[in-house]
């Protein structure tokens, strides 16, 4: 259902909608929202594993071995004549090894696999109208995953700075996708490369730091539409990142127990994930911190400034009615004591 508001047609929303440039805005009477019942099946999901692991060491190398063994059991509609069973039964392995090269650099490779059953994946989204009932008693194939993981850490100033650099590749199968119509099919496969930089610890006994990076080539590798084989996947960034530092005035100092902190995030332009016409801008978030610490006390006072120049951005979205904003500019005071 749609409205047309100012000369622009939008969807009419459950609870009417709020106006950011008005300044006629009110509560609303609830007996005028655009309320449509849903019905929630009845589920039951039960789930079993067993894991084993081994640890295996050879000087400066270490190898982990793991196997998970799970079995799953879904029922949906219980008690109605659209009840529906599946059961699940599978072996996740798990692969791990490093090598020392010297006390402060090691080398280390991971290699796992994930599953997830997927009928159970309606309760964690958004739902519009009675879609949840019609298709809740179709089970989809379960969500496999695979992860390779290379890299190194490292440990800087004396062990006073820790670092962290991986390259990675997330094979995905079987991706629960929602159709113009407001069904659900599952997307063949995807594929989604990329690498981290991490940085974190003390540059001073003074100055902390803690910094990421992180570049990500996610890709559609089979879908039912031919024209999206290659193309984007849906709500990845290309490039994340975030830097925040916090320097803490000497014991010595007549500033002793002060702090000041400052950070920022930066996320790049990203599709929505079911409408992919819509593309969200990238955003840079920037907080401000001050803190207090009494000498010989056990307590901690915090001034947080969260998104400190007041930026307006968008967190993600799964369509052009489904668009979540970051939230503006405000304060937070926090009082932590240490036990």
């Amino acid at each position: 259902m749609y409205i047309t508001y100012q000369g622009v047609e939008i969807e009419k929303s459950l609870g009417g909608f709020f106006d950011l440039n008005g300044s006629g805005n009110e509560l609303k009477t609830s007996n005028n929202y655009n309320l449509r019942p849903t019905a929630l099946p009845i589920q039951r999901f039960h789930s079993q594993s067993a894991y084993l692991q081994h640890l295996t060491q050879w000087g400066p190398l270490h190898l982990i071995l793991g196997l998970r063994a799970e079995h799953v059991d879904e029922r949906q509609n219980i008690g109605s004549a659209q009840e529906s069973h599946a059961t699940h039964r599978v072996l996740l392995p798990r692969i791990g090894l490093s090598y020392a090269l010297s006390k402060e650099w090691s080398l280390y490779g991971t290699y796992l696999e994930g599953f997830q059953p997927q009928s159970q994946a309606f309760e964690n989204m958004p739902v519009l109208g009675n879609n949840i009932s019609e298709q809740a008693s179709i089970h989809f194939d379960p969500l496999r995953s695979q992860l390779i993981e290379l890299g190194a850490k490292a440990e800087l100033l004396g062990g006073r700075l820790k670092g962290t650099v991986s390259l990675f590749e997330v094979k995905q199968r079987n991706i629960l996708m929602k159709e113009d119509d407001d069904k659900y099919s599952l997307r063949g496969s995807d594929r989604s490369r990329g690498i981290e930089l991490e940085l974190a610890g003390y540059i001073t006994p003074e100055l902390q730091l803690s910094a990421a990076y992180s570049y990500l080539d996610a890709r559609i590798t089979a879908d039912a539409n031919p024209e999206l084989v290659g193309a984007r996947k849906e709500a990845a960034p290309r490039h994340n990142a975030s830097l925040w530092m916090k320097y803490s005035f000497a014991p010595t100092t007549a500033l002793r127990g002060l702090s000041l902190g400052l950070g920022a995030q930066h996320s790049s332009e990203r599709l929505s994930w079911y409408e992919r016409s819509l593309m969200l801008p990238a955003y840079t978030v920037v907080d401000a911190v001050i803190g207090y610490r009494p000498a010989g006390s056990r307590l901690d006072f915090a001034l947080k400034v969260n998104n400190l120049l007041n930026s307006t951005y968008w967190t993600g979205a799964l369509n052009k009615t489904w668009v979540f904003p970051g939230a503006p500019r405000n304060i937070t005071f926090n009082t932590t004591f240490r036990f």
